[in-house]
């Protein structure tokens, strides 16, 4: 089992896995299953053969996740320029696990970083792209922001304690002045008084892929 992310997090290993997928998918019970050791903060991660991957919540802020995703992501996907995990099945709670779970297609490629990315400038502007294509999908019915997603597509200020507190943490590996530059930058902006727009909420390296 890999490696505890939150002290208060669910042990899931292969074998509660393999019992899940017997129970509820047993076309896929008997393919390869690994754990992988770089999973996110919120799911834990067993690659599924060659082609899928098992994404599990590990902690109960995530519960709601594989459930928000499976309705979400078929709809937004056929109005990004770049490919994104829909999932191709939705499992339920069972065998002592007690949230909802899923199973999504494994995107091949690499976290992206300056080595393995040629032209950053076309970076940016493909991020930039899917940025702006989520933003005129219509958000009827949408999620807003909550506790599963730590508010994320709410107001800055909502977070201004939270920030500050944890930027001492930061200034062994930053310039701590210029970061509590940039967030006083930041809250100082207007709030959005737009129509809502869909946000990715979490676009960051560890949350992409390059091929």
């Amino acid at each position: 089992m890999a490696a505890r992310m939150h002290e208060n997090e669910l042990d899931i290993d292969e074998a509660l896995v393999r019992r899940l997928l017997h129970g509820q998918f047993p076309r896929w019970a008997n393919l390869p299953l690994q754990e992988l050791p770089r999973a996110g903060t919120d799911n834990a991660l067993f690659r599924l053969g060659e082609e899928m991957v098992v994404r599990l919540p590990r902690i109960d802020w995530a519960a709601g996740q594989a459930e928000k995703d499976h309705h979400w992501l078929s709809r937004l996907a056929p109005h990004l320029p770049l490919a994104i995990p829909v999932p191709v099945a939705l499992g339920e709670p069972g065998e002592t696990y007690p949230w909802r779970w899923s199973i999504c297609p494994w995107l091949p490629g690499e976290n992206p970083t300056r080595e393995n990315v040629p032209d950053l400038d076309q970076a940016a502007l493909d991020v930039a792209g899917f940025v702006r294509a989520m933003w005129t999908i219509d958000t009827a019915g949408g999620p807003g922001p909550g506790r599963e997603n730590a508010g994320r597509g709410g107001p800055l200020a909502t977070r201004d304690d939270m920030v500050r507190r944890s930027l001492p943490e930061w200034e062994t590996e930053f310039d701590g002045r210029a970061l509590r530059a940039i967030w006083d930058e930041a809250l100082a902006a207007a709030e959005w008084d737009a129509a809502p727009v869909w946000v990715h909420g979490d676009l960051h390296p560890g949350n992409m892929l390059t091929c």
